[in-house]
């Protein structure tokens, strides 16, 4: 059997294919390792219940049951839904939305790759344009995304480095180029794996360089405001007639739904719809069922502000004193964490790859993900700072976390022993 370029890119398995299967095992099988690599949401009891009721609701009616069960949806998606979310977006926003700036997909990543092959790639005049990632590390997920090669280009950070072993990226706008070569600009905030929250004067810059251009700027808000709002410090919302905003639910606890959330304006969604509706014929539509009701009777926003951010909050805060006080003796230092469920721990003394190192810790009984693979877009792959870092998720049990940055700790002083 003959493949196209398209096929077999997809013969081979990636590094980034080979973590995630480690981490599907990790989850699907009864085991003691100590899972702390992927980005599946903590259970929290409280969402739980709610979104847990929301679905016996649905599952006993019975026209709700054929509308969300049953029928398929409209190429737009679910209508209740979108005209609700609509007005909880421009009330949260502070922007007009109406329900056809907004697109639904079967989960972001879907979302993304519809998003990015649309704007990136060859162009009808024969020009190819990329996708330009202004600062990473950046989302693993984006980096198979692109139908064509060398769809990306990134830009390095500015690393600040700060007291009491922080640091923080910034984006280098001295060194920041955006040529006729791209097609979008694209940022998540709060970033995965960082945790770092671009602030509202680089998203500014950002959006400016980007409408120069006549190209959109996309901002990936998966664990962002004004959903799910895992967002630690008070940040404003960003959003312009220029900007494609791109939500989920997954991080508001519901991964299992696969859906995706896009607000643009109505040329890009239309666009988005014809050919969301070639892949997939219709959206999923349990998540828009379990979530209208929880948006119309007000208590989404209350739920992410006075549960979701504060259990993951308080999770990170007491992580990060177990972290201060076992890596005390060692060299290292953590991205400042602003968002998200993410610790992004930097290594500068690591004798080995980030990537090697995260082999070790696999046979030693727990899972990160290695820095290497967030580093996108780059012509070469001696960036030093790349292989230095890890990514922790601390969406598991707190033992279990800390179980797992004991081994995290041991295996970096064996390092230096062997």
């Amino acid at each position: 059997m003959q493949f196209s370029k398209y096929g077999n890119k997809y013969t081979k398995i990636s590094g980034i294919s080979s973590l995630m299967r480690d981490l599907g095992s990790a989850l699907s099988q009864e085991s003691d390792i100590v899972f702390m690599g992927g980005g599946n949401p903590a259970h929290i009891d409280e969402v739980y219940k709610k979104f847990s009721a929301q679905i016996q609701s649905i599952s006993t009616n019975e026209e709700s049951y054929k509308r969300f069960f049953v029928n398929y949806q409209s190429p737009e998606g679910n209508l209740d839904f979108r005209i609700a979310l609509s007005k909880l977006l421009s009330k949260e926003l502070g922007f007009p939305i109406s329900e056809n700036n907004i697109g639904l997909s079967n989960g972001s990543q879907s979302a993304f790759y519809t998003i990015f092959n649309i704007l990136a790639g060859e162009h009808a005049d024969g020009k190819f344009k990329s996708v330009l990632l202004p600062m990473i590390p950046e989302y693993i997920g984006y980096s198979e995304i692109g139908i064509e090669e060398n769809f990306f280009k990134s830009q390095l950070p500015k690393i600040k480095l700060l007291k009491d072993n922080y640091f923080k990226y910034e984006v280098d706008f001295d060194n920041l180029e955006v040529d006729d070569g791209i097609g979008a600009i694209c940022v998540s905030r709060p970033t995965n794996p960082s945790g770092n929250m671009l602030t509202k004067d680089e998203l500014g810059r950002l959006d400016l360089l980007a409408k120069k251009k006549n190209i959109p700027l996309i901002i990936d808000c998966a664990y962002g405001l004004p959903f799910p709002g895992v967002v630690y410090d008070k940040k404003e919302n960003y959003i312009s007639d220029n900007t494609i905003l791109v939500f989920s639910l997954a991080k508001l606890g519901l991964p299992g739904c696969r859906t995706g959330i896009i607000v643009a304006d109505e040329f890009l969604i239309e666009t988005f719809n014809n050919a969301n509706v070639a892949m997939n014929l219709s959206t999923a539509s349990l998540g828009p069922g379990i979530l209208t009701n929880i948006i119309l009777q007000d208590e989404l926003i209350p739920l992410c502000r006075s549960t979701i951010m504060p259990f993951y909050k308080a999770v990170r805060d007491e992580i990060l004193d177990y972290i201060n006080h076992l890596f005390k003796d060692i060299n290292y230092r953590i991205h400042v964490p602003e968002g998200a469920f993410f610790l992004w721990i930097w290594f500068e003394d690591l004798p080995i790859s980030s990537t090697d190192f995260y082999e070790i810790l696999k046979r030693n009984g727990t899972l990160v993900i290695p820095g290497e693979y967030f580093f996108h877009g780059l012509k070469n792959n001696d960036y030093v700072h790349a292989k230095q870092c890890i990514r922790v998720s601390y969406t598991q049990s707190v033992n279990s976390i800390k179980q797992g940055l004991k081994i995290v700790y041991e295996q970096y002083k064996n390092l230096f022993i062997n």
